[in-house]
């Protein structure tokens, strides 16, 4: 999967030039499909509409269920949201979901960390959930909204102000190519970005979060 090269770089001085050599590793991805993301730096960053598959789902009343693209909104690139927007969708019968693919270097525990938009549940028990599938392991509804979140608390507020939410689920990775699925639950969920690293390895905080790594076909 390596081929180890030496690369030149020629500097031209007053005085002459210099050569500055660099032992470079380049990398076949060929193997993996398209919308692949690779780990790099140690960690993975995606942009939520950079997903490797969109799938719809139809409830019992022949309606259907999905993901849309929101152009242009959120802090960089776009945002997912599910339609219909009131309401509620079970993983595994009417729920739509988005599937990702991504290649780690070593097997383990990572951390994923969802990018969302500040959105204010809507019921009064302040609950937010997604469902979250890593590879073939069973599907985990999560709460993203914080124990104790109320609409003026601390939390609450921070979301405003940056303008994002965020919330971190461990999911189990295998060595090589993974896939990760993000199901729709809850109305109000809106997914701007994932960030996957592993576990007490997060990158450096930052206001835009992490910029976004290379994908087979980029």
């Amino acid at each position: 999967m390596k081929d180890e090269t030496e690369g030149k770089i020629v500097v031209e001085m007053p005085n002459g030039t210099c050569t500055i050599i660099l032992n470079a590793s380049k990398k076949d991805f060929s193997e993996y499909p398209e919308m692949t993301f690779v780990e790099t730096n140690g960690y993975i960053s995606i942009e939520a509409e950079h997903y490797a598959l969109n799938k719809k789902a139809t409830n019992e009343q022949g309606n259907v269920n999905q993901f849309q693209v929101l152009e242009g909104y959120g802090k960089t690139l776009s945002a997912l949201k599910a339609f219909p927007t009131t309401e509620y969708f079970t993983p595994g019968k009417d729920a739509p979901y988005l599937q990702y693919q991504f290649v780690v270097q070593e097997a383990g525990e990572y951390e994923l960390e969802l990018y969302m938009q500040p959105s204010n549940p809507v019921r009064t028990d302040y609950t937010l959930f997604c469902g979250i599938q890593a590879n073939e392991d069973d599907t985990a509804i999560v709460n993203v909204l914080p124990e104790g979140y109320r609409v003026d608390d601390v939390n609450w507020a921070v979301g405003v102000l940056n303008n994002i939410h965020k919330h971190i689920s461990t999911i189990k990775c295998k060595a090589g190519l993974n896939t990760l699925r993000v199901y729709a639950v809850s109305p109000g969920f809106v997914l701007e970005k994932l960030v996957i690293y592993p576990q007490g390895k997060k990158p450096a905080n930052s206001y835009l979060g992490p910029t976004e790594t290379y994908y087979v076909g980029k």
